[in-house]
């Protein structure tokens, strides 16, 4: 009696029912920020606070802390990179990355944060803990 059916059917069955994760997304999240006049060859105050503040955002369990890497006059990539890998092929070997820009003009800085929903609570960490430091603009 041939029960690949049954079995086929019961595999269906089971892959239906089982829990959904939603994947992550990318997201882009933006604040401007009062911060005055530069002068020209001066360094963005918003954008040396973000690399501040990065190793005190929260990182996932089994990563190092965010650190800055890859700084621009106007960006800055934050990495947390795992605490351990494996030989394994897995997302966990790879670093977690977002990048953050700024553009200063009239006295103001537009921040823009590029990251992975995954990681959303590190991002939300590091705007409050700029809202601390400068002024928000509605």
């Amino acid at each position: 009696m041939n029960q690949r059916p049954a079995l086929l059917a019961l595999a269906v069955l089971l892959v239906s029912c089982a829990p959904r994760v939603a994947a992550p997304t990318q997201l882009t999240t933006t604040a401007r920020y009062t911060t005055g006049i530069q002068r020209a060859g001066e360094d963005n105050p918003v954008l040396a606070a973000i690399v501040a503040i990065a190793p005190t955002a929260p990182a996932e369990k089994n990563r190092q802390p965010w650190r800055a890497e890859d700084i621009e006059s106007n960006s800055v990539v934050l990495r947390s990179r795992p605490t351990t890998t494996s030989t394994a092929f897995t997302l966990a070997n790879y670093p977690q990355e977002m990048s953050w820009n700024v553009i200063a003009t009239g006295g103001v800085t537009t921040v823009t944060a590029t990251h992975s929903s995954a990681y959303a609570a590190a991002v939300n960490d590091i705007f409050r803990k700029l809202d601390q430091r400068f002024p928000r603009m509605p």
